[in-house]
Order: C-alpha cells, then sequence, then structure tokens
C-alpha cells in the first residue's frame, strides 16, 4: 500500500534550460533506486512543474522517514523556482504549508488542516455540486472497474461554464480545465466524465478513453521522465496511461493488455508506466 505525495507549480512563464537542468541535478542526487519522483509532461493552465511520488505505508499511515526525504527533494525544487504558484499534498486531503522564514513546506497544523477542509476540500459541498451537474448533464451510468461513471456530453460544456453553482466549487481549477483541454485536443474516443470513487462516497472528474469499444479511466500525458537515466520523455502525440496507476483515489485493478510499457527514447530502457496512443483526428493507431 502506498500514499502519494502530488505537487504542481503555476506561473505565466515557461522553465528555463536553467531551471530544467537544475531540477534534474536535484532530483538525481534523491534518487535512491526505490522510490521515482516523478515529472509529469503536461503544458496547459500556467503548469510548469508537476507530478508525485509514492509513499510506503507505514502502520496505517505513510512512512514519516520516507516522506521527510522526498519533502527536502522538493523544498530544493522549490527554492530554485521563482514566481510559482504552488499546491503540495498528500493524497489530495493533507495540504502542506510554505514556510517563508526557513523556506520549507510543514505540515498544518490541526487548525489549519480544518481551514483546509473547510475551505479546499469540503466533500460534502463538492459532492452535492457535482451530483447537480449529473443530474442536469448525463444521461447514462457506465460501470468501468466497478467505478460508477457518468460521461458529460461535449455539447453541454457550454452550458457548465455559465452554470453559476458548478463553476463556483472550490475545485473548478480542475473541472474547468479539463473542459478547455477537451476543446483544444481533438482526440477521438476521450470523454470527460464525472466518476464515483472512494467506496462510492466522493465524485470526481475523469477522463475516459473508448478502445474497441470498452471504455478505461485514464490519465493523459504528452510525455514521461525516465526513472533510470532520468530524462524527460516527449511523445509524438498524446498517450493514456491507467487512471489507477496515477490516481490514488482510484482502487487498483490488473492492467489491461492495451496499456503496454514503451522504451525510453534515451537509455532505451521501458518506462515504469503503461501507455496507449491516442488517435487525433481520425487517425488509427496500432
Amino acid at each position: 500500500m502506498y500514499h502519494k505525495l502530488y505537487y504542481t507549480a503555476k506561473r505565466s512563464t515557461s522553465l528555463t534550460d536553467t531551471e530544467n537542468a537544475s531540477i534534474k541535478n536535484i532530483i538525481d542526487r534523491y534518487y535512491n533506486g526505490k522510490q521515482d519522483f516523478c515529472i509529469y509532461r503536461f503544458s496547459g493552465n500556467d503548469i510548469v512543474f508537476n507530478g508525485c511520488v509514492e509513499i510506503p505505508s507505514d502502520n496505517g499511515g505513510f512512512s514519516a522517514e520516507t516522506a521527510s526525504y522526498w519533502i527536502m527533494c522538493l523544498n530544493e525544487i522549490t527554492r530554485i523556482l521563482s514566481g510559482c504558484q504552488w499546491e503540495v499534498n498528500f493524497d489530495n486531503d493533507l495540504y502542506m504549508i510554505w514556510n517563508t522564514d526557513i523556506m520549507c513546506w510543514r505540515y498544518p497544523t490541526d487548525t489549519e488542516y480544518s481551514r483546509q477542509n473547510i475551505r479546499m476540500y469540503s466533500r460534502d459541498n463538492y459532492n452535492s455540486i457535482m451530483k447537480k451537474l449529473i443530474n442536469r448533464y448525463c444521461t447514462q451510468e457506465y460501470i468501468i472497474d466497478g467505478i460508477r461513471t457518468y460521461i458529460i456530453p461535449s455539447e453541454h460544456y457550454d452550458d457548465i461554464y455559465r452554470d453559476i453553482e458548478v463553476s463556483d466549487i472550490s475545485a473548478k481549477d480542475h473541472l474547468l480545465s479539463h473542459i478547455d483541454f477537451y476543446r483544444k485536443t481533438p482526440i477521438d474516443k476521450l470523454y470527460l466524465s464525472a466518476a464515483c470513487v472512494l467506496n462510492g462516497k466522493f465524485y470526481t472528474p475523469a477522463d475516459c478513453y473508448e478502445y474497441c469499444g470498452k471504455l478505461y479511466h485514464v490519465a493523459v500525458r504528452s510525455g514521461w521522465v525516465c526513472p533510470e537515466c532520468r530524462k524527460p520523455n516527449t511523445f509524438d502525440g498524446w498517450y493514456a496511461m491507467p487512471r489507477y496507476e496515477d490516481d490514488i483515489d482510484f482502487p487498483q485493478c490488473e492492467v489491461p493488455l492495451i496499456f503496454q510499457k514503451i522504451p525510453c527514447q534515451y537509455c532505451g530502457r521501458p518506462l515504469n508506466r503503461r501507455f496507449l496512443k491516442l488517435s487525433q483526428n481520425g487517425e488509427k493507431y496500432e
């Protein structure tokens, strides 16, 4: 069982070559041959740096020693990326706080954690709004790997933008960034959906991909960092990986055979996730 430390940095300007080189040097120094400090390659919505690292479970919680180790790595990266708006959290639940005095990430106090739940992650309120979205715009329920899923028709994207109740939720950036991506990237058979996860207790936006008549929950990527040579691979198009290889909220399942390991562009060793190339504008990929 693993927990995940997620990190995202946003700013209006892209990373410089110097910043990219510095990040690589930091990650190389911390790489311990066991866990990968993963960097996603996703451009859009001013995201310049994001990814996650797995933290092993320790008596029901996460290993404090391993968590501290990777937080130190993230501290160094945060210090060199100026002008960024950061979000760092464990399992999309416990949000870290940047201590400007000592330039380090720290855990929230009990009071701060309570405020975070009210301000950022009020799941009862979020669920209520997502249910309204489903009732208004979704007509059919699907079961994908045991998860109740509702496809959001693209003809309702404009309605959702104008829907005050939906657009005013605390996680609106997550939902609306999905819609922006779908509008700009014509990937065949890729659908925005609302998935009911965490044993049916929580609704979250999710990407679904239809392949040979079957729907899969996926995470869409344009690249991936090789865990062996630590170099970022840039894919020739958009690729999907199983959502449960990327998101702790989705139950772990056997990875379908349509997703395959692909070699690193630099060292030739297999990347540590499995991928499926997505078709665009009617093109078909074998």
